[in-house]
């Protein structure tokens, strides 16, 4: 027992920091209307640039700067009806959606480098 408390004191501290988290219309849905930014990204286990975006995104979620926003991970496939409901649906893979008060007000599509994506979810989130 002894040789397992640190890892799962590790554990445990780790999950503690992870701002991403699997995407569910009732979690979005409640996250939403509060005045957190809350982004949402769409990626497929057979899209080339989300093998890289993913990991990306939720590198940065995890990131001072970023640790007052809401992240969630969406399967493109599975989230079709949320998607389809949006004002302005999500057609493809490797977008990311920021929503702040329910509104989107940012949409990132096919952006894999990390300081990319990083400066386009600062200004995204410095929106009014």
């Amino acid at each position: 027992m002894k040789l397992f408390l640190p890892l799962i004191t590790f554990l445990a501290l780790n999950s503690a920091f992870a701002t991403s988290s699997q995407f569910s219309t009732q979690a979005f849905e409640a996250d939403s209307k509060s005045a957190v930014p809350v982004v949402v990204g769409f990626h497929s286990d057979s899209c080339g640039s989300c093998k890289v975006q993913k990991p990306n995104l939720e590198s940065l979620l995890q990131e001072n700067s970023f640790k007052d926003i809401k992240g969630f991970m969406a399967n493109f496939e599975g989230t079709s009806d949320f998607r389809k409901s949006l004002k302005k649906p999500v057609r493809r893979p490797s977008t990311i959606v920021i929503f702040k008060a329910g509104s989107e007000v940012a949409r990132i599509s096919g952006v894999t480098d990390k300081d990319e994506l990083r400066t386009l979810l600062q200004n995204a989130i410095s929106k009014n």
